[in-house]
C-alpha cells in the first residue's frame, strides 16, 4: 500500500496503473473509518483495479459554529484498516495544495441541494461539491463508491457527474449497521454510552412504524406519531423527518421507490439515516 500526499505523484502513479490496463475504484472520505467504510473498500475490489482511497477533513463542508475542529482524526489506525484490506493507494492531500488545486469547471447547483440536509445546512452540498470535483478532476476514476447512508449526497454527486459529463460511474452501496440497527457514522464517536443507547432507539422506532407507512396509512398522521415516539426515547431535537421518493420529488402514493428521510440531534450530535419504504 502507497500513502501518496503530493498530486503529482498521485497523479503519475495513476497513469502508470492506467498504462497496464487496470481501472481506477475510488473511495472518498473524511477519516475515522469505520465498517461502513471498509464495506465501501470491498464493494471496490476487483482484479483489473486499482483501489485508492482518499482522507481529507474538507473544511468547505463545515459551517464557522460546526464541528469541523473536533472531528475524529485517526489516521495512524485508517492506515492500519487499509493496509490489512489490501488498498492499492491511499491520498492523504496537503490541505494547501488542494485548497489551491483549480477546476475547469463551473460547479452547478440542483433544486434537491435546498431540501433536507441542505435546508439546514446550505454551506454543506457546495462544500461537498466543491472538494469531490477537485478529487475526481485529479484522480479521474473509472468508479467512485458512496453509501446509501448519506443518500441526498449521493444524489448530488450523480446528478454533479450527469451535469459536468464526468465519466465516473457512481456506484452506491448498502448502510451498514451495529448490532442494534444503528447506522456507522464517523459522528457515532462523539454518543456517551447513554446517548448511544438513545440512537440506537431511532432505528427501532422507525422499523416499529416502517408497517403504518407500507399500509398506506396517511403519512402526515405517521409522521407525526413517530416523531412522539422518538421524543418519547430522549431524542432532544428532530431537524427533519420526511418522506420522498428516491429522486427526492413529492410522493404521489407510497411504494417500494419512497424513502423516509431522517435527521436528529442527540446532545450536540446530529445524525442522519434514511430507510426504503
Amino acid at each position: 500500500m502507497r500513502v501518496i500526499k503530493q498530486i503529482s505523484k498521485l497523479q503519475l502513479s495513476l497513469l502508470n496503473q492506467k498504462k497496464i490496463g487496470k481501472k481506477v475504484h475510488f473511495i472518498p472520505t473524511m477519516g475515522a473509518l469505520h465498517d461502513g467504510h471498509i464495506s465501501l473498500v470491498k464493494s471496490a475490489k476487483a482484479k483489473k483495479a486499482t483501489r485508492i482511497v482518499s482522507i481529507f477533513i474538507n473544511p468547505d463542508q463545515f459551517s464557522p459554529n460546526e464541528d469541523f475542529e473536533k472531528y475524529p482524526s485517526t489516521i495512524k489506525n485508517d492506515l492500519k484498516l487499509l493496509r490489512k484490506e489490501r488498498v492499492d493507494i491511499v491520498f492523504l492531500p496537503n490541505k494547501e495544495e488542494i485548497k489551491k488545486y483549480k477546476i475547469k469547471y463551473k460547479i452547478p447547483n440542483f433544486s434537491i441541494e435546498n431540501k433536507l440536509c441542505g435546508k439546514t445546512r446550505p454551506h454543506f452540498f457546495p462544500g461537498v461539491k466543491k472538494i469531490v470535483t477537485k478529487l475526481f478532476d485529479i484522480i479521474e476514476p473509472d468508479k467512485s463508491f458512496f453509501g446509501e447512508k448519506d443518500f441526498q449526497q449521493y444524489l448530488v454527486i450523480k446528478e454533479l457527474c450527469k451535469k459536468m459529463k464526468l465519466k465516473t460511474v457512481i456506484v452506491k452501496c448498502k448502510t451498514v449497521r451495529d448490532q442494534k440497527g444503528l447506522a456507522l457514522s464517523s459522528r457515532n464517536n462523539y454518543l456517551n454510552e447513554k446517548e448511544k443507547k438513545m440512537a440506537q432507539k431511532i432505528n427501532k422506532s422507525v422499523k416499529k412504524f416502517l408497517p403504518f407507512f407500507r399500509e398506506n396509512l396517511k403519512v402526515g398522521k405517521g409522521t407525526l406519531k413517530l416523531k412522539q415516539d422518538l421524543f418519547k426515547h430522549g431524542i432532544d431535537s428532530i431537524d427533519y423527518l420526511k418522506i420522498f421518493t428516491e429522486q427526492l420529488t413529492i410522493r404521489k402514493k407510497l411504494n417500494d421507490k419512497c424513502r423516509l428521510f431522517i435527521a436528529v440531534k442527540i446532545g450536540n450530535t446530529r445524525l442522519i439515516d434514511n430507510y426504503k419504504i
